[in-house]
C-alpha cells in the first residue's frame, strides 16, 4: 500500500519523546506509529473493538 503523509499537531515535548523512542528502538517513525496503533488496538474491549471495526469499514479506501 502506498504511504501517505500524515500530520498531527502535538506539543513539542511529545514530538521529542516520539523521536527519542524511535531513535532508541532504532526504527523509523512510520514503523513506530504502526506498532503503537497495533498495541492500542489490542487493548480495546469488545464494545470498543466493534466500534473500531465499524469505523474502519466506513473509512476504508475504495
Amino acid at each position: 500500500m502506498a504511504k501517505k503523509p500524515f500530520s498531527v499537531r502535538v506539543e513539542g515535548n511529545v514530538v521529542k519523546r516520539f523521536k527519542a523512542l524511535a531513535t532508541v528502538k532504532n526504527i523509523d517513525s512510520a514503523t513506530m506509529l504502526s506498532e503503537m496503533l497495533t498495541n492500542e488496538e489490542g487493548k480495546l474491549n469488545e464494545e470498543e473493538h466493534k466500534a473500531f471495526l465499524q469505523l474502519m469499514n466506513i473509512w476504508k479506501e475504495d
